[in-house]
């Protein structure tokens, strides 16, 4: 029996495996594995479990029959190969983080002792065994131009069945993901009919002013693309959103609208972003071990002190520093904030309260609906400081307030215990009490510390070398070697 195991690609459009399964003309099973080890993992939370529900259950909507198993996946093909035997597995290709490399790798085992083929197929502009970093701005060209695949015609999925030896093991998805998250109504829907949705009322309305209000908490909700979830979870790929918006792009272009400028400065914006995407995960492809120490393996000495206290108050919002507590509150609540925040949230937490990025990292995945290891763990080494050849940025959370939400609106949102505070007096969180709130559990001797220590290992020979080599396997090439100074 042939079998197309779902990951991270919960979509019928630009489906590279679904296709080269509906190619083979043969019969086909359909598998997603809700894997226990998931479901228990410390990056897992219910948002991201219902957002494969409602994938899911929209595709079988559409047509396409799914078995649905709640096993570890080693487990479910081993019952699966007893009943009738796989013999082709097709699969994409997934960037994902140590417990998945690891499963894979055993997957990959258990194939080659079982006699099963095991096609594993490209959805991302991310390649596997690169090894001349110079050459992935080609790759990635010849991948986004590629055409995209269109979506099966609705009689064609008829070859996707569940096969009658199998069909004992056939539950519900609401059997299946019992007991497994609490629905909520407050994060994005995933799936691949809300992300067209998505995707159109950008290119065609909000995308107009996504360049200039992406960066206040107070506008990036609207004007942002909001595409994260689906690229997150494969609803949507970054092929087809892309080669969308270049269309949107020229359309633009050649009408006579007063909004044009605004139009294309916000539509390239976005396409940038894109390409970054891309890049940020091929760091993660390159350095599956990322999730344990730093690319930049100097840093492994900064003193993190993790101090319970502050990471149970970082994770609640409780920290008596307003702007983090509300974009804390509102990530709990609703699953997403966007990028300059959780830019300054990671600062915060190691700069202010001396917790290992590491450490982080799982506070904040649980709680990002579009959790993508690539792009997280990317981003948290980078606002940590600990990869070396960025510029070290440390974000001052008074002076985000200032400059992102001055009226203090999101923050009298999500801390409803300043609502009757003056926008003044908020902003001066650190040099007066506010009554009502508590007070800040950090201060720039807790920041100072921090910094010395980083920039101590910073300007070592040692630092610098391994920054060269960092930059060699993983840096973006936009800027050249000899002018930078590492």
């Amino acid at each position: 029996m042939n079998v197309y195991w779902l990951k991270r690609d919960f979509r019928l459009s630009d489906n590279p495996a679904l296709h080269y399964c509906l190619k083979q003309k043969e019969s086909c099973c359909v598998l997603f594995i809700l894997e226990p080890s998931f479901i228990s993992a410390p990056e897992t939370s219910g948002f991201h479990i219902q957002s494969i529900y409602t994938a899911i259950e929209h595709l079988s909507s559409q047509g396409l029959q799914v078995l649905v198993l709640r096993q570890e996946v080693i487990e479910a093909f081993e019952l699966l190969n007893k009943s009738l035997p796989i013999n082709n597995l097709v699969s994409h290709e997934e960037v994902g983080n140590l417990r998945t490399f690891s499963r894979d790798k055993k997957v990959k085992q258990w194939c080659k002792e079982n006699n099963t083929h095991w096609t594993e197929i490209k959805q991302t502009a991310v390649f596997r065994r690169l090894t001349n970093r110079d050459e992935r701005q080609g790759y990635w060209k010849e991948f986004m131009y590629a055409d995209c695949l269109e979506k099966p015609k609705p009689d064609t999925l008829s070859l996707f069945i569940i096969p009658e030896a199998w069909q004992p093991y056939q539950q519900t998805l609401e059997q299946v993901f019992a007991g497994t998250f609490t629905h909520c109504t407050s994060i994005q829907k995933v799936t691949e009919q809300a992300a067209n949705t998505v995707l159109n009322s950008f290119l065609f309305d909000r995308g107009k002013y996504y360049s200039g209000n992406i960066s206040s908490p107070n506008t990036a909700l609207k004007y942002g693309s909001r595409l994260s979830p689906h690229l997150a979870w494969g609803t949507m790929t970054s092929r087809e959103i892309y080669q969308k918006t270049q269309i949107a792009k020229l359309q633009y272009k050649e009408m006579e609208i007063a909004d044009k400028g605004k139009w294309g400065r916000s539509l390239n914006s976005f396409t940038s972003r894109l390409h970054w995407r891309d890049h940020f995960m091929q760091r993660l492809e390159s350095a599956p071990d990322m999730e344990l120490h730093p690319i930049n393996i100097a840093y492994d000495a900064l003193p993190y002190t993790n101090t319970a206290n502050n990471i149970e108050a970082f994770t609640k919002g409780e920290t008596g520093f307003p702007m983090i507590d509300a974009c804390m509150r509102c990530l709990n609540i609703t699953g997403f904030i966007n990028f300059r925040m959780r830019s300054m949230l990671t600062s915060f937490a190691c700069f202010y309260l001396h917790i290992d990025w590491r450490v982080v990292h799982y506070i904040l995945a649980k709680v990002f609906t579009d959790f993508e290891p690539g792009i997280h763990l990317s981003q948290l080494q980078m606002q940590a400081g600990v990869v070396g050849i960025n510029t070290v940025r440390v974000y001052n959370p008074t002076k985000q307030i200032i400059d992102q939400d001055k009226e203090c609106a999101f923050i009298k949102k999500w801390v409803p215990e300043l609502a009757n505070t003056t926008a003044v007096e908020i902003i001066m969180h650190e040099e007066i009490s506010v009554l009502n709130y508590i007070k800040p559990i950090a201060n720039k001797a807790h920041l100072k510390q921090m910094k010395d220590a980083l920039w101590a290992i910073r300007k070592t020979q040692e630092s610098k070398e391994l920054s060269r080599q960092v930059y060699l396997k993983h840096g973006s090439r936009k800027t050249p070697l000899r002018k930078r100074k590492l």
